[in-house]
């Protein structure tokens, strides 16, 4: 009976800003993952960004895995978002992606980040026992990404007539309801779309924060309040053009599942109608503070 020989010793090191790294995470992640239409200088720009750490596992000198993070402001503190995981599938089963999550939450204690964050496909059962064995914690409730995909078009007019828009990349504003709710702007690609109708009074806000990552540079929504549906459809496609007039790729939006049988109020028509489109459900994973 032949024996298998037995696997080589895995070794974890922060990738460099260097081409030798973006051209090993490159084809790690087209062999795993198959995410990233990057370049080998679009890689590395990205790892060469300050809030970006990257992590490479290697066996004999050649990397097998990879996990990249970037670090967002929050209103408590740098949260570390675990943003893309993968292994070579003749290296699966040992646990690497395990350790390349404990290697990048290790490496974030020590720069004082205490908060983590990771979305895992739903039907990724390999990926959710991975940040598991991390010591991440599941969310209760599923959720839809629904992503609007800039294709070059031309700015688009989603004001209704009288009504006005602002980005605010610094302070707190709040809703006018009873409690307030504050959507923060304070910290690096942070910021609050702020919508008033034609009375001034505030009818929708968006907490957003840009993300550049290994693939796409994308505009994501935190968290919203809108006064009503008509208020929520613009604020939807006030994203899309702030995303456009900082030259991104995308707007990324993790939305409650979308009923099977939706009603016309409900809150996911609103996005479909604004061009929106769901491509998967997801988990979201969390550790640290709160």
């Amino acid at each position: 009976m032949k024996h298998k020989p037995p696997h080589a010793a895995i070794t974890i090191r922060a990738a460099r800003p260097i081409p030798v790294d973006a051209d090993a995470i490159l084809a790690v992640e087209r062999a795993s993952l198959g995410d990233s239409a990057y370049t080998s200088a679009e890689a590395l720009a990205v790892l060469a960004r300050p809030e970006h750490h990257a992590y490479l596992a290697l066996a004999e000198g050649r990397a097998v895995g990879f996990c990249s993070t970037f670090e967002t402001p929050t209103d408590a503190g740098a949260r570390l978002e675990l943003d893309m995981l993968g292994v070579l599938p003749a290296h699966r089963g040992r646990g690497i992606a395990t350790s390349l999550l404990r290697a990048a939450m290790a490496e974030a204690r020590e720069r004082g980040v205490l908060r983590f964050r990771g979305v895992v496909a739903v039907d990724n059962a390999a990926s959710q026992r991975a940040f598991e064995r991390a010591g991440l914690r599941r969310d209760p409730l599923a959720r839809d990404l629904t992503v609007f995909e800039l294709q070059g078009e031309a700015p688009l007019p989603y004001l209704p007539e009288g009504w006005d828009a602002l980005t605010a990349q610094e302070g707190t504003l709040a809703t006018p309801t009873d409690p307030p709710l504050r959507f923060g702007a304070d910290g690096p690609g942070r910021e609050v779309l702020r919508l008033r109708d034609e009375g001034g009074r505030f009818v929708a806000l968006a907490e957003a924060q840009g993300a550049h990552t290994l693939a796409y540079r994308g505009l994501w929504l935190e968290r919203h309040w809108a006064a009503s549906p008509r208020a929520l459809l613009a604020l939807a496609l006030g994203l899309v053009e702030r995303a456009r007039a900082l030259g991104l790729d995308e707007v990324g939006y993790l939305a409650p599942p979308i009923p099977a049988d939706p009603g016309e109020g409900d809150e996911a028509i609103t996005w479909l109608r604004a061009g929106y489109r769901a491509v998967g459900r997801y988990w979201i994973y969390t550790a640290g503070a709160p």
